[in-house]
């Protein structure tokens, strides 16, 4: 319960290979605020579809009756969906006269780049015949076996943390292993193996080989170890390497791998837990149970020991939330013994009757064993009281019909364009069967065009019934019409939303034909106003008027004026609002109260539903206590699931037993809202999660329930502040990282009646304070720290830098490397100060060092100076730091003025004897400005970015401080020069940093003359108007003139 209440199980049998770490991965959502993501909530469109075959009476005769399914045809050039190029870290070569290192500095021919010499001796040191970056010996025909690849050295008693993969028994599953050095692997071999070419030969490969295949499910370039071939029908066994997955896959969709990535190491491992049980104990129902439960799960392992096979084989000590693996699996085989006691005889009469299943359930069978997840949908997130402009794409009755939102028509027309190219570029699966309620790509029989579409059902071996989830509508389709869709085409919500009319219901229980084609009539192809009513379940109640007619038409009283419908009572929310009795009788208050801390008071903790780092709940490790709720959560389930729905209204903040959709188990649930008359929001108490569930899902229940105090913590973290005033995504992933999953000690730094400020603290961790991961990683800013927004980046007073020096008036043409904001910007001189011998010293000296440096991982922060390793020649500048991710670090050459982005591996620290001699770029400030309310809105540093990154200008010195020249920036165009800062204010993006214009108080400024002049013409208009009006009829407007 602990992890599954943290986020709900949702499987997607089409999941990317590249699952757990570059596709979704839903059990690992992070909630934001106290909303479930409407996906968690909501229907699934296999449900959603059912609703037409309730009608149907069991017949499919007419299931195309009524289509009004639409396609957009766009003419957009290319129209095939291509994936963006991978990131490029190429250096970028600014136009001359900027010089980059080893160029000389005056040299009008050279381009800025980072050339590979720039000292003399630094050349005799280095062979002048070494062979270009990009120069390949492949050796072909050489057949790369596992043993050729490097490892990633892991040894015994190491400690790591990984993500389950796969999982087939105790003996072997398949973790990917999460580290930095993995990860960036894995973005190295997504570029490298994106539109993989291979080597141009038959491919024939041996047992134990490592090539290319393409993953059948969405088709992407992959490494697999071969573990056998079968030559009769041209296919091998392939385990995906990085990702811990196995397939049987046809030889002509594999290639011989490239030998630039035949190195990199295996980013899964396969790995064991020692002495769980016999394997001949284990079967096919124990695997099915534990596999959905444990892959995609993070654990942290323990290596005991490692032997080789085909592969290494790691014996580990595994741990997922708290919980040994092994202690899962038994427990998970313990309860299915149990339920299967008492169904031998009858498992052992099916499985004399296995051979006999049709060849359609073969097919199903085994698509539900090699696909354990299943791409969702997302839904269309709207709620009661919204309005908006829609259509009606599928009307089955005034009950059940499906609109679509008009804003999201572009975006559904790009997605039409999308799903063709990807279709028609995608060859026929001719095993492709998807398992009902499965998400593909179908081809509708009217228009021939491709479309998103959810199996409803079997009609026979090679026919289903599918739904289009945009649309509405089914129809009956060949399989050889279906293709697998993959996660790019799932990222628009779907567009049919399942609504009934408001206010009315049909007269005797049937909707008559003649209602539902003066519906029609009334709606089809039309723009309408749509208003949410209310949301019954799966269905929106919605109001439709059509307002491009005068009078405007509501399509309830439409059907009620035409004696096709009868008025349906309204709903009313101060009904729902103040309801108090159940079942006639007054609800009595039961005493209840939730676990305690003090101030001051150190607990050991774990965190079992995470918001963000302002919002999270936990549960105190106490044995005693986590036993009791054990046995409480034991009992509470089974009085749940003998006891009938006996709650028909529910009051806000009453306690109840609670069914959770995640796991279908039931716990103790607190009313936060009461939704409608059929649906209300709880909290689960001992945990800290939220869920809307039917009135039928809750359980009155006893004080009995109600000893033992409520589990679930609410707790901010002490000492942190978002930097924007929201967490970013970012900041989120990480405290989850850091803070889930593990045992931590929480230090109470105060109490208030709504929970906890702490102080969280992983002992096993070489930084304990999950706060300061979070200030140093950037993500989060200390709370006590007032920080000016026109602060600048902050450096080590040990370790700060020096500019060239320059005086006031003095005009420099630079061009401008970084921006921060206004207030803060870099940029580096077109003609740059610098004793040239010494810099060359400097720069031999500074190798020397960085090659001597022991290697350590350096994790600066932005606006410090370090060393960093060009990636153009390999050899190392003095660099500063500009930004900073999760894996790179974005740095500007201090004496060239290179851009580019680098790994934290080859970043070095810098002392203070090679900060002696001045960087070559300044920081500068624009002069006499400031941000309209006294800090910088976003839209003016996006408007001064626009205006300055990367551009050359000119500016001119105001004012010389120690750190940072105030400057007045120019940029010329062909037709004039404009100054930024006067830009910034003419657009209302900043104000004078004075009352008055800075200008007037000197004596020669031109706007003197200019207000000379305009008092010349206001006293010729006086003179004009009082002898056209007469001196006793001069208008108001020109009285002040007089003054």
């Amino acid at each position: 319960m602990e992890q599954r209440l943290q986020i709900k199980d949702l499987k997607s049998p089409n999941q990317s290979l590249r699952s757990p770490s570059t596709s979704p991965n839903f059990k690992n959502i992070v909630l934001v605020d106290d909303k479930v993501p409407p996906l968690l909530n909501n229907f699934s469109i296999c449900e959603q579809a059912k609703l037409f075959v309730a009608n149907w009476n069991g017949s499919v005769e007419n299931i195309h009756d009524g289509y009004d399914h639409k396609t957009v045809s766009l003419n957009i050039a290319g129209g095939g969906m291509k994936a963006p190029g991978a990131n490029s870290l190429e250096f970028v070569n600014h136009p001359p006269p900027f010089q980059s290192p080893g160029s000389k500095l005056n040299d009008p021919e050279g381009n800025v780049k980072v050339v590979n010499n720039l000292l003399s001796c630094a050349k005799k040191r280095n062979p002048e015949n070494i062979l270009p970056v990009n120069t390949k010996n492949v050796e072909q025909g050489k057949k790369i076996m596992l043993s050729d690849l490097n490892n990633l050295g892991l040894k015994k008693n190491m400690t790591i943390k990984g993500t389950i993969t796969d999982f087939h028994n105790p003996s072997e599953f398949y973790i990917q292993v999460n580290s930095p050095e993995v990860q960036s692997n894995i973005r190295k071999l997504t570029v490298k193996l994106k539109d993989y070419k291979g080597i141009n030969q038959e491919y024939t490969p041996v047992k134990g080989q490592v090539g290319v295949a393409k993953y059948s499910l969405d088709q992407t370039w992959c490494r697999v170890l071969i573990k056998e071939i079968d030559i009769l029908t041209k296919s091998a066994q392939v385990l995906y390497i990085d990702y811990g997955k196995r397939e049987n896959i046809l030889l002509h969709k594999m290639k011989e791998l490239h030998e630039d990535i035949s190195k990199i190491p295996p980013c899964a491992i396969k790995c064991r837990i020692a002495n769980v049980l016999d394997t001949k104990q284990w079967n096919e129902n124990y695997k099915n149970r534990i596999a959905s439960i444990l892959i995609g799960k993070k654990c942290s392992l323990i290596i005991t020991d490692i032997s080789m096979d085909d592969l290494p084989c790691f014996t580990v000590d595994a741990v997922l939330s708290g919980k040994h693996l092994h202690e899962i699996i038994l427990e998970n085989m313990h309860d299915w013994n149990a339920k299967e006691k008492d169904s031998k005889k009858e498992t052992s009469v099916m499985d004399h009757t296995v051979e006999k299943k049709s060849i359609l359930e073969k097919k199903v069978e085994r698509k539900e064993l090699d696909h354990t997840d299943c791409l969702t949908p997302k839904i269309v997130s709207v709620s009661t009281g919204d309005k908006f402009l829609g259509m009606v794409a599928h009307i089955q009755n005034p009950g059940i019909f499906f609109c679509q939102q008009t804003v999201n028509g572009c975006r559904l027309s790009q997605l039409q364009v999308c799903l063709r190219e990807y279709c028609e570029n995608t060859s026929i699966t001719p095993d492709f069967c998807p398992a009902v309620g499965d998400m593909c790509c179908a081809q509708f029989t009217e228009d021939n065009q491709w479309y998103r579409a959810t199996v409803i059902s079997f009609i026979s071996e090679k026919i289903a019934l599918v739904g289009y989830i945009d649309y509405g509508n089914v129809e009956m389709l060949q399989l050889n019409r279906l293709r697998p869709i993959v996660q790019k085409l799932m990222e628009l919500p779907m567009q049919a939303m399942n609504c009934t009319l408001a206010g009315v219901k049909s007269i005797s229980g049937t909707w008559p034909a003649e209602a539902t084609f003066a519906m029609k009539q009334l709606v089809q192809n039309k723009v309408v106003t749509i208003k949410v009513i209310d949301k019954k379940m799966n269905t929106f109640v919605v109001e439709i008027t059509d307002q491009s007619v005068t009078p405007s038409i509501n399509v309830s009283k439409c059907l009620l004026e035409l004696g096709y419908a009868v008025e349906e009572a309204p709903i009313l929310l101060k009904q729902i609002e103040t309801m108090k009795e159940t079942n006639g009788e007054k609800q009595q208050p039961v005493n209840w109260s939730w676990v305690t801390l003090t101030a001051k008071q150190v607990v050991n903790v774990m965190v079992s539903v995470l918001y963000n780092p302002s919002k999270f709940y936990c549960q105190l490790l106490n044995e005693d206590d986590l036993n009791a709720l054990k046995e409480l959560n034991l009992s509470l389930a089974e009085y749940c699931e003998k006891t009938k729905p006996n709650v028909s209204q529910t009051i806000k903040g009453n306690v109840y037993g609670a069914y959770f959709s995640g796991d279908g188990r039931w716990y103790r649930a607190f009313v936060k809202d009461v939704i409608s008359l059929e649906v209300i929001k709880v909290q689960f108490v001992d945990y800290g999660n939220y869920e809307e569930i039917p009135l039928d899902k809750i359980r009155q229940i006893s004080s009995t329930f109600l000893k033992l105090p409520f589990q679930g913590i609410k707790c901010w973290l002490s000492g942190v502040r978002p930097i924007n005033n929201e967490w970013t995504t970012e900041a989120i992933t990480t405290f989850q990282m850091y803070a889930t999953e593990k045992k931590l000690q929480a230090r109470v730094i105060s109490v208030m009646k709504n929970g906890a400020e702490v102080e969280l603290i992983d002992n096993s961790s070489s930084i304990p304070m999950i706060s300061e991961i979070l200030i140093r990683k950037h993500l989060a800013f200390k709370e006590n720290l007032l920080l000016n927004p026109n602060t600048l980046p902050s450096t080590s007073t040990s370790m700060q830098w020096t500019m060239p020096t320059f005086s006031i008036g003095d005009t420099i043409s630079a061009l401008v490397l970084d921006v921060v904001d206004p207030g803060f910007f870099y940029v580096i001189p077109k003609e740059m100060k610098v004793d040239l011998e010494k810099l060359e010293k400097l720069m031999i000296e500074l190798a020397d060092y960085c090659y001597a440096e022991t290697y350590s991982i350096f994790q600066p922060k932005i606006g410090e100076p370090c060393c960093a390793r060009f990636s153009g020649d390999d050899k190392w500048y003095r660099a500063l730091v500009l930004g900073i991710n999760e894996s790179e670090v974005k740095v500007v050459y201090a004496d060239y003025g290179n851009v580019e982005m680098l790994p934290f591996s080859r970043l070095r620290p810098i002392t203070a004897p090679y900060l002696q001699l001045p960087f070559q770029i300044l920081k500068c400030s624009l002069a006499g400005i400031m941000g309209l309310d006294g800090k910088w809105s976003i839209s003016a540093i996006e408007k001064l970015k626009s205006l300055l990154m990367n551009k050359h200008v000119i500016i001119t010195v105001k004012e010389v401080t120690q750190n940072i020249y105030p400057v007045i920036v120019q940029k010329k165009s062909e037709n004039c020069v404009t100054d930024i800062a006067e830009q910034l204010i003419i657009e209302n993006l900043a104000k004078y940093s004075n009352n008055e214009n800075q200008c007037s108080k000197t004596a020669d400024c031109c706007c003197i003359e200019l207000k000379k002049q305009v008092a010349v013409v206001e006293q010729v208009l006086y003179f004009l108007l009082k002898d056209r009006f007469g001196e006793d009829n001069i208008p108001d407007i020109i009285k002040p003139l007089e003054k």
